[in-house]
Formats: C-alpha cells, sequence, structure tokens
C-alpha cells in the first residue's frame, strides 16, 4: 500500500496477452468501492511469467516483483520493476 491508501499486487494467471501469464494490478479508494486497473499483462518469457508472490513499492513509486518463469529456457523466475511511467 502506498502513502495514499492505493493497494498494489499480482495474479499468477490471467491478464489480456495471450497465454495469460499473469498481471500486475491497482486497487484505488473510489468513495464507498475500489477502482481496479490492471498496471501491465505478462506475456512472454523475456519479460517473465507468472508472477509470484506480491511487490514491493519503493519511494518513487516503482514497483518490484519477482517471477515464476523467464527465458531462456521458462524455468528460471526473473525480478521485474515497473516504473510509473
Amino acid at each position: 500500500m502506498d502513502g495514499s491508501g492505493v493497494l498494489y499486487g499480482t495474479t499468477q494467471y490471467g491478464g489480456k496477452a495471450s497465454g495469460q501469464y499473469g498481471t500486475i494490478f491497482m486497487l484505488k479508494p473510489s468513495g464507498t468501492a475500489w477502482k481496479f486497473t490492471t498496471l501491465h499483462n505478462f506475456s512472454d518469457l523475456s519479460g517473465g511469467q507468472e508472477p509470484m508472490g506480491g511487490v514491493s513499492l519503493d519511494p518513487s513509486g516503482n514497483l518490484f516483483g519477482t517471477t515464476e518463469f523467464s527465458q531462456p529456457f521458462g524455468t528460471y523466475g526473473t525480478v521485474f520493476e515497473l516504473s510509473p511511467q
């Protein structure tokens, strides 16, 4: 959760990309409900697939996490960074 109450997380599966290899999402308070926004769809092994666990947020708003799979053989996983831009 960031300082304004926005929650961030991952899904191991799902998303709009071919193969549905997971997402990074944001939940933002909106009145009495929450607004759900997909920030990133994992789509191929070069950027990793199937994020595992949650994300960490640094003071600049960058999100960091890990995936279960990556290149070159789809078995090793990766560490990712998602910047606010």
